[in-house]
């Protein structure tokens, strides 16, 4: 594959490329393919999964839509605060939180409210709070010491503060 076929900002030094076909469907790149040079460094990420069976939890509740776009933090504080806000319809047992890191050795705090206010997710009644260090990146699913119960009708929140350091503190946002 030419050295000539990539933009000036991605031209590899050696030609030759991989042709990969994406999980997005034909309206992307060439008819779903597209050229990836021998050279290109996200080759050399590995990545690992450890699934478990969707029974495990029942319901769950995220606002995720699965797309990272960038990864901010809060410069001014020791650490970055994230928090979701969550109305249940019927009576839920809480087991478990999932969040996302984005460096090793991420140290976490996690804050349960229920009784939240609007616009504050701190505000509340504080049911139950931990602290973990994660030792590699990517998404964990955190279980909880005792099941939570959340009864229908109640708001409640996760709050999640990420300790900022060298490499850490950082959060991914979706734009």
């Amino acid at each position: 594959f030419s050295i000539s076929n990539f933009p000036d900002e991605l031209k590899p030094s050696k030609k030759g490329a991989f042709l990969a076909l994406n999980s997005w469907g034909t309206s992307w790149g060439n008819g779903g393919y597209f050229w990836i040079s021998y050279e290109d460094n996200s080759l050399s990420v590995a990545l690992s999964f450890e699934m478990v069976s969707s029974a495990t939890y029942g319901e769950v509740l995220s606002y995720d839509q699965g797309v990272s776009m960038a990864n901010i933090r809060n410069e001014e504080e020791d650490y970055t605060c994230i928090a979701n806000v969550f109305q249940v319809e019927e009576d839920e047992r809480l087991k478990a939180v999932g969040i996302y890191t984005t460096g090793d050795n991420q140290e976490v705090e996690v804050g349960i409210y229920t009784d939240v206010p609007d616009g504050f997710p701190e505000g509340g009644t504080q049911i139950a709070s931990f602290e973990a260090e994660i030792p590699v990146n990517g998404y964990h699913v955190l279980e909880l010491e005792e099941e939570l119960a959340i009864p229908a009708g109640e708001k409640f929140s996760v709050v999640v503060r990420y300790k900022n350091g060298e490499e850490t503190g950082y959060i991914i946002c979706e734009a």
